[in-house]
């Protein structure tokens, strides 16, 4: 007896043998259960089974009961609110405040700094003429307060020659500097997959349009130790493997979503862009597509790649996939690893094309402008464009050769140059290459990419993104994943300077790092105005710490005339490693000079009260653990 028979079908069969309980739908909310283990004692082979009358839920109310939400309690983005539930019922929506959750579960946050929202949100469920309602609390969390980016995070997996090798790695810029990276936690991979091929290939990360949630997508595939590309072109995963975070640190458990066809051999390479008039997310990957789903055998060298999308809003839920490039490049051939970027009013799509394994860069005003049977070209409109083939061919890569073959592009702007982009390209073995190189823009809409050999990328980078992060969110993976590279204070400096002479700023500073240990860390000062030393007394300078700190430095100046007495200090070599010293104490030399005489020197250690030494010099010893400020003067 299934759970959606009719009242009228509720009589049992004297000839069953009732094993388990089994559920019949009345018009009203009656259910009938029965269970028999075999005949009822005094009766005929032909009686029928005990029965139990029992109040249980309608279709209806079992279709809105089975609905979830995801993150009810922390609600960052649009909602994805069903239309049908279980039994094929119909859902519909209302909101208690639609000016933050409206009916079809659009969402505008509070501002920043305000208190969450709580909003009921009502489901009603209609099944053969009976409603049921549910009533569902969400909370939506205010908008994050803008953050300046200030580094960048790098996601990526390291090739297919070592069973480790296809999972997902991080790794962190160098403070500000978008060709300057460290592995984080020691190079190991910071996610594995439990689902599908147990493989990850391709991670692709994007920061949700509200700025606050990421989300990372990877391929399903496992390379390691041998594949066959063809099978796995035929025969491979249609599901893409996600998790979420907030903070690029705690992820999500991980989501195996089928997103292809039955039709599709593979999902390779998914991406997404945001489309903010529609409120949702454009995620597009590559599949080779079949006429069949019954099992017959398939041969990829009659069919090709193409490029297929899907819209979530949520990357729980997506629509069904369509293709986006469908254009046969060859036996086997089509086009694959699309990555998108956004100029001003243009979407730039880099692709590549299987005829030459070389990648393509158009633009459309159109994100979601499909193309079939032909490729575009500089002329075609409306939609896609054509901006040059082959794109980066000829340049050398860091291997002492040249750039002929590549794959898996990412695309991403300078955080601190106007119109400057980046574009890592990864040069595989099999396309004559190692891994990623670097190519650099100032003219996007161009075509036009130079080669920057010179790029510290972590060892052995494959296929994966790019994305610029804040200095929070950099100090937040430092300190999780590689905290000896987390600088959480770092010392200010003073100086001393004749008028009319350029101050000589440290080039380091003392800092103590997220692992309790110090060191010496490299510092960039702000430009110093000539009219700043132009007469006697004191002005500051800014420092910034060249690999990225919270807090950084600065330099109080103080300008003598020259009939003042110059004040210099001087230590020893240091006996440890990173310019600290393992051996108390240690000693501070202040020496005094002046045009007439030094009658003596007064010093102070920590901001501490001034201690006079007779004379033009004094030797200040230091025998505490620590970072350390020794000031001295003279008169």
């Amino acid at each position: 007896m299934s759970a959606g028979s009719s009242e009228q079908e509720t009589a049992m069969s004297t000839t069953s043998t009732w094993r388990r309980a089994a559920r019949a739908w009345t018009v009203g909310a009656v259910a009938l259960a029965a269970s028999m283990g075999g005949v009822v004692p005094g009766a005929g082979a032909a009686s029928a089974p005990t029965a139990v009358v029992s109040a249980a839920a309608t279709p209806a109310q079992e279709a809105v009961d089975a609905v979830e939400r995801v993150h009810a309690d922390d609600v960052r983005g649009n909602l994805t609110l069903p239309t049908t539930g279980l039994h094929g019922t119909t859902l519909a929506w209302s909101s208690g405040d639609p000016a933050v959750v409206t009916g079809t579960g659009e969402v505008t946050r509070p501002t920043p700094g305000s208190a969450p929202v709580d909003v009921p949100l009502t489901v009603t469920g209609t099944q053969d003429g009976a409603t049921a309602t549910r009533t569902i609390t969400v909370r939506v969390r205010p908008m994050p307060a803008p953050a300046e980016h200030e580094a960048y995070a790098f996601a990526y997996f390291a090739g297919e020659s070592t069973d480790d090798g296809e999972k997902i790695y991080l790794g962190a810029s160098r403070g500000n500097d978008p060709l300057d990276y460290d592995v984080l936690d020691d190079g190991r991979p910071v996610l594995s997959s439990v689902h599908g091929t147990r493989g990850l290939r391709d991670p692709f990360i994007i920061r949700s349009a509200e700025g606050d949630r990421f989300y990372l997508l990877a391929t399903d595939l496992k390379a390691y130790p041998r594949v066959d590309f063809g099978e796995a072109q035929e025969t491979g995963s249609r599901y893409m493997e996600i998790w979420e975070s907030t903070d690029l640190v705690s992820w999500s458990e991980q989501r195996h979503v089928k997103v292809s066809s039955d039709l599709a051999g593979n999902t390779w390479a998914p991406e997404a862009f945001y489309d903010e008039a529609a409120g949702e997310y454009v995620v597009y990957w590559a599949s080779a597509l079949y006429p069949t789903a019954d099992g017959t055998p398939r041969d990829i060298a009659t069919s090709y790649q193409r490029m297929m999308y899907a819209t979530t809003r949520d990357f729980v839920t997506f629509s069904e996939a369509q293709p986006w490039v469908d254009v046969r490049r060859g036996v086997g051939r089509g086009m694959i690893d699309a990555t998108v970027v956004k100029d001003g009013d243009t979407y730039y799509r880099v692709i590549k094309d299987e005829a030459s394994m070389t990648p393509r860069q158009e633009r459309s005003t159109d994100l979601r402008a499909t193309v079939t049977g032909t490729l575009p070209t500089t002329t075609s409109s409306p939609g896609w464009q054509l901006v040059r083939e082959r794109v980066g061919v000829g340049q050398p890569n860091p291997w002492g050769g040249t750039f002929t073959q590549g794959e898996g592009p990412t695309i991403f702007r300078d955080n601190e140059v106007p119109g400057r982009w980046y574009m890592l390209i990864d040069q595989p073995s099999y396309h004559g290459g190692r891994g990623y190189l670097a190519l650099r823009t100032d003219d996007i809409a161009s075509g036009v990419w130079t080669s920057v050999p010179g790029a510290e990328l972590p060892s052995s980078p494959r296929h994966g993104t790019v994305i610029p992060v804040s200095q929070a969110e950099l100090d937040r993976m430092r300190a999780a994943y590689q905290p000896e590279l987390l600088i959480t204070s770092v010392a200010d400096a003073a100086v001393a300077t004749r008028q009319g002479t350029p101050p000589q700023l440290p080039p380091t500073v003392a800092a103590r790092l997220g692992d309790g240990t110090t060191a010496q860390v490299e510092v960039e000062w702000d430009e110093v105005d000539p009219a700043s030393y132009a007469a006697p007394g004191t002005f500051t300078v800014q420092g910034t710490v060249v690999h990225g700190s919270a807090d950084d430095p600065v330099a109080t100046v103080a300008v003598t005339d020259p009939a003042d007495p110059a004040v210099t200090l001087t230590t020893g070599v240091p006996d440890g490693a990173e310019g600290w010293w393992t051996t108390a104490p240690v000693r501070v030399g202040v020496s005094a000079s002046d045009d007439t005489a030094v009658h003596s020197v007064q010093t102070s250690v920590d901001g501490g009260p001034w201690s006079t030494t007779p004379g033009a010099t004094a030797s200040v010893p230091l025998a505490q653990d620590g970072v350390h400020a020794v000031r001295a003067r003279a008169t």
